[in-house]
């Protein structure tokens, strides 16, 4: 059984519709005028640059779909295998990219679950601190200098 998003159940249920007009007689959902898609490059295609998006094929859509059930949706990784028919979690591992914004959220989510919100701080280790690290030390300083320049 799979289970779908309502968004994506929506879309295919009016798809089945309009196929029922259009070619009563064809057994498949997505049909190119009727008769079974048997490469979906093309229509890929097509649908990038009906939408202005360029230099794209359709494994990377595969790829970012992986990493946003994961990421951003929170799906653990063995759903999200199941989702997107990876069997090997090697493949599956080469889609974790860490991107900044996700370096930022996790120390964000560090501040705010692990950090206390008030807490005594020695004069003396604090002038240590700050003359040694100055403000960019995450818990002294300005709360935009949390990430490490990587350049």
């Amino acid at each position: 059984m799979l289970e779908l998003p309502e968004v994506l159940w929506t879309i295919i249920q009016a798809q089945w519709q309009e196929h029922l007009k259009l070619y009563p007689d064809s057994q498949y959902v997505f049909t190119r005028h009727g008769h079974r898609i048997k490469d979906y490059r093309y229509a890929c295609a097509k649908a990038c640059s009906a939408t202005g998006i360029t230099g794209k094929v359709p494994h990377d859509f595969r790829r970012t779909a992986a990493r946003h059930l994961v990421k951003v949706a929170g799906v653990n990784e063995d759903t999200a295998m199941m989702i997107t028919g990876h069997a090997d979690r090697s493949v599956f591992a080469r889609y974790n990219i860490v991107a900044r914004e996700h370096l930022k959220l996790a120390a964000h989510g560090i501040d705010e679950r692990l950090v206390p919100r008030e807490r005594y701080v020695d004069p003396e280790v604090e002038e240590v601190v700050q003359n040694e690290i100055g403000d960019k030390h995450p818990n002294y300083g300005h709360t935009d200098s949390r990430t490490v320049d990587d350049t």
